[in-house]
């Protein structure tokens, strides 16, 4: 998964990513990089694409909607992968709900938020990687088997999120956050989730 920045200034935002450590991979109509800590994305002439999607109702009636953008980063990497998201964005970063955590202030009218991940055990990883999460309130556990129901597996439960796979092999997660307003009202009991 890479994720497109819509920017006023192609170039002047390229020229701003390089001075913060990322490297150029593709000058085109768009520019294709690579952060500091390894993750690809792509810097997109803004044509106003700020329309925040509404939440979908599922076959089941679960509402939920993909809403952030999680940043999975290795431990040595997460300081310098924050302050570099937050400078290129100009969004402020701030300590999540949780010790792993930090999260980019999105601005009004942004569609996804940002969210990294301190990884205890990055495994194979050698860079940044990133997943979806959808937020789907307290209907996780009914959201998870309509995608399971899709051809998702689930491959891990636990009280604040569910890890999926999608039929093609790409992780994401379902978070009990409100789908309207992306915030968590009080602590979630544990999902229940239809085995996969």
């Amino acid at each position: 998964m890479h994720v497109d920045l819509h920017v006023e200034d192609v170039d002047a935002h390229t020229a701003l990513a390089e001075r913060l450590g990322a490297t150029v991979r593709l000058r085109a109509e768009h520019v294709v990089l690579v952060s500091p800590g390894g993750l690809v994305f792509c810097l997109v002439r803004d044509r106003g694409e700020r329309t925040r999607p509404a939440p979908v109702t599922g076959a089941l009636g679960a509402v939920a909607i993909v809403d952030q953008v999680c940043l999975d980063v290795p431990p040595d990497a997460f300081e310098a992968e924050g302050a570099f998201w937050s400078a290129l964005t100009g969004w402020t970063l701030h300590a999540g709900s949780r010790p792993e955590f930090a999260a980019l202030d999105r601005p009004a009218g942004i569609p996804l938020r940002f969210l990294l991940q301190r990884l205890d055990d990055p495994g194979s990883r050698r860079g940044v990687t990133a997943h979806l999460d959808v937020a789907c309130g307290e209907q996780q556990g009914v959201v998870a088997a309509e995608h399971v129901a899709l051809g998702a597996q689930v491959v891990g439960a636990g009280q604040w999120w569910t890890v999926m796979r999608d039929p093609a092999g790409s992780p994401y997660c379902l978070t009990p956050r409100d789908p309207s307003t992306g915030t968590i009202a009080s602590a979630p009991a544990p999902a229940s989730v239809p085995a996969s």
